[in-house]
């Protein structure tokens, strides 16, 4: 047998490919199949085709074997070792799993090196904790007890890792095909710190009958309470989260927010019930005027104290704020004006207009529908600039009164009818109006153009839309202002947030500002309804295109790629992920956009929904007018 080439040198990193033929005793030559091997595998590791790739430095013979017939290389590796743990490393696939006792799972394993790419290679697998479960050497797990343990697979130097959590037995199994589940009572609860709670759990079947069992009690945060092991909770400082009960594969939860309500006033001032005003409340101005706010905290009594508070201009670039309050009117449009001082803070809107064009703006009539399509109310009527408040639709459907629609100048082609009624995600009993979980409130526009409805409606400048919602709702669904956003809701697309912009929550007045560039269905939730969490956080058109890097990077699991559209009209953009070969992984975007600034969150998965490999990504965005592209590194 001859293997070319007898001997080689490379350095850590570099690959050689060895090749093997037979000579007879005629010198004719054979090239059948041959099996490939490596003495010494933490000095590299060779394919079935014979491509060696230097791991570590150090000395090793290659064999190639066909039938009886053997034939040897030797290859020498030349570097630092230190250097090479940073070039590869191993991945598992699945990365986790969850199993049942007696059931099993098959695991994969590669060899990836700094540019992504995989290497086959034979692994040594093992688990770490063999009462849990036994793996074989072709990475077959079985699944034995409760526990949890992980998976390793070796070469050389190098292991990989999953996590492996095996639960109880198949009767387990079996209540929850049946639908058993956990009840923990009360489910929701508002507590001062020092105040203790008893919780209680049952495990229901399918039918609500109990099954008798002993719960493990825990919490998300222990930050704001404890809870001990009879299920009795102390709240301790201000704070929200969930207390858990747990048996066996079965977890119940409820939630409690812990609220000291007198904390958060500045000391030696009157405590419960002050909070932060801004004045003037909502104003209209013309272009080029001025007008100076102010800011006070209020008590319960109507004692007021003039506070020095910091400013902030938010939405459209209608004017200057200074740091003092003046602001001074440059163009059209509304915007929010937040002003903080210590742990206050409050909001105002700015509305901007000019003397013709509030004489001349069209008009808008707004009427109150039932959800039968009945009428409700008087029907009020808008001039551009001007703002409408909703107020006249009855109990329970008031969740809605004191929402409110600001038109600015321009924003209008026709002079329009609108109805608003409750969204249809909406389930209305006799004396209530609730939502599925994660959504606080909503909205329903109905634009009519001559009689004729337009369904999306696009308003030919973003209008200002503001929602009141419920706090204790909130607090309820486990919420932060931080986590709410706005979205147009169609059965369709789902939850979509394009053309949606400078949302701003007020938790002094309990309402959010949002700027939308159409009217349909509107809906106030958590960010977590986005299919794809992509927002447009600025309407105003940026000097230049630009591709941001991502953030954070490494990630694991998501990460935020933000980039801007410059120009004057819309685009159609596309972005995309690619791996290290060239490979289009997922599109997270194509489609047309307006000109702002965007966020967009890739979750670590293609377009199969399927989880991708640690290693490195490129993401492209592209348009007639550019082509940019950045790295990103997984590292799962």
């Amino acid at each position: 047998m001859i293997i070319t080439p007898e001997q080689a040198e490379i350095i850590v990193g570099e690959e050689v490919q060895f090749t093997a033929q037979l000579q007879d005793e005629d010198k004719s030559v054979q090239e059948p199949e041959f099996k490939w091997s490596v003495q010494n595998k933490k000095i590299g590791v060779i394919s079935d085709s014979g491509l060696f790739t230097a791991l570590a430095a150090g000395h090793t013979k290659i064999t190639a074997t066909s039938g009886k017939s053997t034939g040897r290389a030797e290859v020498i590796v030349r570097g630092d070792p230190a250097e090479t743990h940073e070039r590869y490393k191993v991945i598992i696939e699945p990365g986790q799993a969850e199993l049942f006792s007696g059931m099993t799972q098959h695991f994969k394993a590669w060899l990836m090196d700094r540019e992504g790419m995989r290497h086959d290679t034979v692994f040594t697998w093992s688990v770490r904790n063999a009462d849990i479960g036994t793996i074989d050497q072709d990475g077959l797990f079985e699944a034995l007890k409760k526990g949890h343990t992980f998976v390793d697979a070796s070469v050389g130097p190098w292991t990989g890792k999953s996590s492996v959590v095996v639960h109880i037995d198949s009767a387990t199994w079996a209540w929850r095909e049946a639908g058993a589940h956990v009840e923990v009572t009360p489910r929701d609860t508002v507590l001062l710190p020092g105040e203790t709670l008893q919780y209680e759990a049952m495990l229901m079947d399918s039918a609500g009958n109990p099954i008798e069992t002993v719960f493990e009690w825990s919490m998300d945060d222990l930050s704001f309470g404890s809870i001990d092991e009879n299920g009795l909770f102390e709240a301790i400082a201000d704070g929200k989260g969930f207390v858990y009960a747990t048996t066996g594969s079965f977890s119940g939860k409820a939630h409690v927010v812990v609220k000291d309500t007198t904390s958060l006033q500045p000391e030696g001032q009157p405590k419960e019930g002050r909070k932060m005003v801004i004045l003037p409340k909502d104003t209209l101005v013309l272009v080029d005027a001025d007008i100076q706010y102010q800011a006070f905290i209020v008590d319960t009594v109507g004692n007021s104290t003039k506070v020095l508070p910091h400013w902030r201009l938010i939405g459209n670039t209608v004017g200057e704020l200074s740091e003092t309050g003046l602001f001074l009117a440059e163009k059209t449009g509304n915007g929010v004006i937040k002003a903080r001082w210590q742990n206050y803070t409050a909001t105002t809107r700015i509305r901007v207009t000019t003397a013709d064009d509030s004489a001349k703006g069209k008009w808008a009539k707004f009427l109150p529908i039932l959800p039968d399509g009945s009428e409700t109310g008087q029907e009020d009527e808008v001039r551009e600039s001007g703002v409408v408040t909703i107020d006249s639709l009855p109990f329970p459907l008031n969740v809605l009164n004191g929402a409110q629609v600001a038109l600015p100048t321009g924003s209008l082609s026709d002079s329009v009818s609108i109805e608003v009624s409750i969204p249809s995600l909406a389930d209305i009993l006799e004396d209530t109006v609730s939502y599925a979980s994660a959504i606080l409130s909503g909205i329903s526009f109905n634009v009519y153009v001559d009689s004729q409805l337009v369904s999306p409606y696009y308003f030919e400048e973003p209008v200002q839309v503001t929602i009141p919602y419920n706090p204790e709702l909130l607090d309820e669904l486990g919420l932060t202002v931080d986590d709410l956003w706005v979205f147009f809701y169609t059965d369709s697309a789902g939850f979509d947030s394009l053309d949606v912009y400078n949302v701003v929550v007020d938790t002094t007045e309990n309402k959010v500002y949002v700027e939308v560039s159409h009217f349909s269905e509107i809906i106030l939730g958590s960010k977590s309804l986005a299919k794809t969490t992509f927002f447009k956080t600025s309407n105003t058109p940026p000097a230049a295109y630009a591709l941001y890097k991502n953030y954070p990077n490494p990630f694991n699991p998501v990460t935020t790629i933000r980039f801007d559209v410059a120009g004057q009209e819309n685009q159609h953009i596309r972005l995309t992920i690619y791996n290290m070969l060239g490979q289009q992984v997922c599109t997270l975007m194509n489609r047309s956009v307006s000109p702002g600034q965007y966020t967009i969150q890739w979750n670590g998965l293609n377009e199969r929904n399927q989880t991708v490999a640690s290693g490195i990504y490129i993401y492209r965005l592209q348009s007639k007018q550019f082509n940019m592209t950045r790295r990103m590194v997984l590292i799962r």
